[in-house]
């Protein structure tokens, strides 16, 4: 699978009307009565970007997949082999009458078998995850009522555009999310290990697939913040209930960045259930 290529084609359908090439969404908040939202006004006045710890997201499932792998991986034989390969890792001088012996008892006492692996293992994986891991959520849609309800301080805070490119070229990589019904199941043996490994962390219900999310992923990151240059921000969205202090706010800081930001505000559709992003006139 070729990431950098699926999500440059995902984010070009949203963002084919911009002549500054390919953008991704951040919904934020800009409530200064609350202290708490300070980190989300820093994308602005900081050029930050915080990246969650997983357990700080509102969906249970995220990044705590448990781990399931696929049922022909599941014999004895292969799962031998694979053990012994880990061994040789981790045990490198262990003699190989000793090492067939923890295998074979290992293999015997049905930690393998069914679901009683992953359940083993799960808990520690959790912990080290929360820890270590690093995310921070994108979208590719700028004018979905419900993430301006959820992420935006109900259409009161704003949204700002990302250059793709430029994120892409400071982060290394960034994945599209995949939506299922299903957990992903994991191979014993992966030809890519990392591509494989890294479902846990972009499979979610299909119940969020209104989101069209995208995400950076970095390791030891977790509660974090990295910084992105100016030219990185490409617009600014103003939520219709947003207040005209706040815009005003907003906009006297965006006049002292280096490079130009196009600002634009939602407005209630007056036909249908939608939100249109008008282009903001700057006087």
């Amino acid at each position: 699978m070729n990431i950098c290529k699926i999500i440059k084609e995902k984010l070009f359908h949203s963002s084919k009307n911009s002549s500054d090439g390919l953008i991704a969404y951040k919904y934020r908040v800009w409530d200064k009565t609350n202290d708490s939202h300070e980190f989300q006004r820093r994308i602005i006045t900081h050029n930050e970007l915080y990246l969650s710890s997983p357990n700080q997201f509102n969906d249970p499932f995220d990044s705590s997949l448990p781990f399931q792998y696929r049922k022909k991986d599941l014999k004895p034989k292969k799962i031998y082999k694979k053990m012994y390969q880990m061994s040789l890792n981790e045990w490198p001088y262990m003699p190989h009458y000793e090492r067939d012996r923890i295998i074979k008892e290992r293999i015997g006492s049905g930690a393998f078998i069914g679901s009683k692996y992953s359940k083993e293992i799960h808990e520690d994986f959790i912990k080290k995850i929360n820890k270590e891991i690093g995310i921070y959520s994108l979208s590719e849609n700028k004018s979905n009522i419900l993430m301006w309800s959820h992420y935006a301080d109900s259409h009161k805070g704003y949204c700002v555009g990302l250059d793709y490119n430029i994120l892409l070229k400071k982060i290394g990589s960034i994945s599209p999310v995949i939506y299922s019904d299903k957990f992903p199941q994991l191979s014993l043996f992966p030809k890519d290990s990392i591509a494989d490994f890294m479902q846990l962390f972009i499979t979610k219900s299909k119940d969020w697939a209104y989101e069209k999310e995208v995400r950076i992923i970095m390791r030891y990151k977790a509660r974090h913040t990295i910084k992105i240059p100016d030219e990185c921000i490409k617009e600014i969205i103003f939520g219709y209930k947003m207040e005209k202090d706040d815009k005003n706010e907003i906009i006297d800081l965006i006049k002292t960045k280096s490079t130009p930001i196009a600002i634009y505000e939602a407005t209630a559709n007056s036909e249908k259930f939608k939100l249109d992003i008008n282009k903001k006139n700057l006087r």
